[in-house]
């Protein structure tokens, strides 16, 4: 049985992990028109994506290193 400090803990996580995420697909989504809005090459959107994925792939494996704590 977990405590309630731990469920408060597990829960706080999975908040962050739930955030990162939104975070992540809301640059992915704007990403072409920030880079229209700046007047940047298209490089930077490549750059932009490649950070969407690595914060994907990071709570990914919190995710997963989440799950295996329960």
């Amino acid at each position: 049985m977990s405590s309630p400090e731990q469920d408060r803990d597990f829960a706080r996580a999975g908040r962050k992990l739930a955030l990162m995420v939104a975070g992540a697909g809301v640059l992915a989504i704007i990403a072409p028109w920030l880079v229209q809005k700046l007047g940047v090459e298209p490089r930077y959107e490549i750059l932009i994506y490649l950070i969407a994925m690595a914060v994907f792939a990071y709570a990914m494996v919190q995710l997963v290193m989440l799950w295996r704590r329960r």
